[in-house]
């Protein structure tokens, strides 16, 4: 994983604290390999200005290069997350 990637431990992340009207992309870490490394999934979260109800998309690998390219946060009414 890229150095210059934010990453936030899962039972840290707070949807809330994430501002409107923003969209940001960083990586969860989840649990650390035997190896130690970390075990991290990237997200994407964009929030509306206006609250509402949240959509989330699961993906497999490749969720930030296929469904972000093609999602247009100009739609949304709510929060987002992939």
């Amino acid at each position: 994983m890229r150095s210059d990637v934010k990453q936030i431990d899962v039972t840290k992340f707070q949807l809330d604290s994430i501002p409107a009207g923003t969209k940001i992309r960083t990586h969860l870490v989840i649990s650390n390999l035997p190896d130690g490394e970390q075990l991290s999934f990237p997200i994407i979260v964009t929030r509306d200005q206006h609250p509402s109800a949240t959509l989330l998309v699961i993906g497999s690998v490749h969720v930030d290069e296929n469904t972000k390219a093609q999602f247009n946060s100009g739609y949304l009414r709510g929060t987002g997350r992939f």
